[in-house]
């Protein structure tokens, strides 16, 4: 999965702000936005399946809760405990079917 970040590593010195778009972009729609917080806060903005450098795989799942499955399994390994999402369309929609799952992390 390919992402853009303005962080090497998420520590605990800056809040993570993630930002999902929606159907039919890539993580360069937040260009614009993202400047304005890139002092304040550690950004992730992933590229989803099938979108940008992600690339598509006929044999994946491209279902909702798969790509939520996908992110979480992203923030494991940049071990990003807490954050924040910003989204749009289906970037706004992800989050939405997943707070009940950690609402003590987002």
């Amino acid at each position: 999965m390919f992402y853009h970040s303005n962080a090497m590593h998420f520590g605990n010195d800056k809040h993570v702000l993630v930002f999902l778009y929606g159907f039919s972009t890539d993580k360069y729609v937040w260009s614009r936005l993202t400047k304005r917080f890139s002092e304040q806060y550690h950004l992730l903005i992933p590229d989803l399946k099938d979108h940008g450098q992600t690339a598509y795989d006929q044999r994946d799942d491209y279902s909702v809760p798969s790509h939520c499955q996908m992110l979480l399994l992203l923030f494991e390994q940049l071990k990003i405990e807490r954050f924040s999402i910003v989204g749009n369309s289906m970037g706004a929609m992800m989050p939405a079917k997943r707070l009940d799952d950690m609402p003590e992390r987002i």
